[in-house]
């Protein structure tokens, strides 16, 4: 019941994205509708869900993939909205541009996933085909997150629920890494709250990205 209720509520949310998407009609929604998709795929996968996973060797591999396509999707969205705006309002006294920022915001974030991977992963007693697989992930997740708080100053204010919705995607994950590598959380209900408080917020908090 928890996994149909959980797929249910990003099947609702991925509605309302497709809703902005057709409202609004800007490219980037387009692309965050896209990686909701593959985000309630993964989930479906991750949670062993009959339907979808049933004739799947490996799911967990299969949703970290399905999770890695949807991080791709997402750092195609904070793209567009980054060359969109300036495209949009030229150049605006006061406005600022994402990618006049991003390098100096995506090697910090690249650097937190490579420690995080190499202190949580790296040193666990598991197949080196994961933990590859995982550093992978951890590396598109990381520059995700960097992309989502580069494109948080597009236009002429702080778009904070980007930089916060990529940083609580990192979290998520990280959450859930450790569990898996370290045993970190022995109660899997408080593991559970852990994970879907940092990771509805997450995926809801990109909606409300800049309107390029």
């Amino acid at each position: 019941m928890a996994t149909r209720l959980k797929l249910i509520g990003m099947g609702s949310l991925l509605v309302i994205a497709l809703f902005f998407a057709f409202a609004l009609g800007h490219a980037w929604q387009w692309f965050v509708c896209l990686a909701l998709a593959f985000s309630w795929l993964g989930d479906a996968l991750l949670a062993h869900f009959d339907p979808i996973s049933r004739h799947v060797p490996d799911p967990f591999i299969a949703g970290m993939g399905s999770f890695a396509v949807a991080q791709i999707a997402y750092i195609i969205a904070f793209w567009r909205s980054m060359v969109g705006m300036p495209l949009l309002h030229m150049r605006v006294p006061g406005m600022r541009f994402g990618m006049e920022v991003l390098p100096a915001i995506l090697p910090v974030y690249v650097l937190f996933g490579l420690l995080f991977w190499v202190w949580t992963v790296m040193r666990a007693e598991k197949p080196w085909d994961l933990k590859i697989a995982t550093l992978v992930y951890c590396i598109l997740l990381s520059v995700m997150a960097g992309f989502a708080a580069s494109a948080a100053f597009v236009g002429n204010g702080f778009v904070w629920p980007l930089m916060v919705g990529g940083t609580l995607f990192m979290i998520s994950d990280g959450i859930i890494a450790a569990h898996l590598f370290r045993g970190s959380i022995q109660n899997e209900k408080r593991y559970e709250i852990a994970v879907w408080a940092t990771y509805l917020p997450a995926q809801i908090l990109p909606l409300l990205g800049p309107s390029s």
